[in-house]
């Protein structure tokens, strides 16, 4: 299924997880490559969150934040030509890291709502991905305060015309407490927020990671979710048939 018909039957699916390593993500590149369109590596930082993935297991994190600045970097993320990346940034001080991701092929990125020290960090992360390009999706959690959340969402989407603004794409909402980690506990309260936001922000694509299993796909799915990312449903064991369970799922839910 492509992406085009997966979004006319009203979804899409992205595989999701922290990796531990750039050859972890070429593994599951090769299975992903011509039966999804996107991947989503979750970037854990061990700081903002208590894990740690690529590319903190393989450089430091002030490593990686140089590498723009390398004038002989020429990786990029595997099987590029028929695969785009989005970042998950489960970290403190993100912006630091966008040049770099870009560098790699990174068109899309998830900024965290908690991880923000305040709205100026914010216009920084919008400039730089109006500046590069990049799509920006927030995340919130059971853990956030969906008020100020939303006073968040309002003051973007009215200030709609500003160019960095252009940028922002939607909301992901995390089921589970403690992100980063795979193979956590769903926690129902998400889908309140997935109704919330959506009541008030209609117009606003959702993205859900976390906790999805078989048995709350449908609830997520009912809830106004458009695209599921993710992890071990997908990511463990068989892709294709995995793939495939989870589309028939979907498919079948009403």
């Amino acid at each position: 299924m492509t992406e085009e018909n997966e979004l006319e039957v009203g979804y899409h699916i992205i595989p999701s997880k922290p990796f531990a390593n750039y050859a972890d993500i070429e593994y599951l590149a090769v299975s992903a490559r011509d039966r999804v369109t996107r991947v989503q590596v979750d970037i854990c930082d061990g700081e903002y969150v208590k894990n740690i993935s690529w590319p903190f297991t393989e450089t430091s994190k002030s490593d990686f934040a140089r590498l723009k600045d390398r004038p002989d970097l020429d990786v990029y993320m595997p099987s590029w030509e028929g695969l785009s990346y989005t970042a998950d940034l489960m970290c403190l001080g993100p912006d630091k890291y966008i040049e770099t991701l870009v560098a790699y092929g990174f068109d899309e990125i998830i900024v965290h709502f908690r991880s923000l020290k305040n709205q100026a960090e914010l216009r920084s992360i919008l400039q730089l991905c109006a500046d590069f390009d990049l799509k920006l999706y927030l995340a919130v959690d059971v853990k956030s305060d969906l008020d100020e959340f939303v006073k968040l969402i309002k003051s973007l989407l009215d200030t709609k015309d500003n160019d960095y603004n252009q940028q922002f794409s939607g909301v992901q909402v995390m089921g589970i407490e403690n992100i980063g980690l795979q193979g956590q506990e769903f926690d129902p309260n998400s889908l309140e927020i997935v109704k919330n936001i959506k009541l008030t922000f209609p117009e606003l694509k959702i993205l859900f990671d976390g906790g999805i299993n078989e048995d709350n796909l449908g609830d997520i799915k009912n809830a106004g979710v458009e695209v599921f990312c993710v992890g071990h449903l997908i990511t463990d064991g068989d892709f294709v048939s995995n793939l495939r369970f989870v589309k028939n799922i979907l498919k079948n839910s009403n």
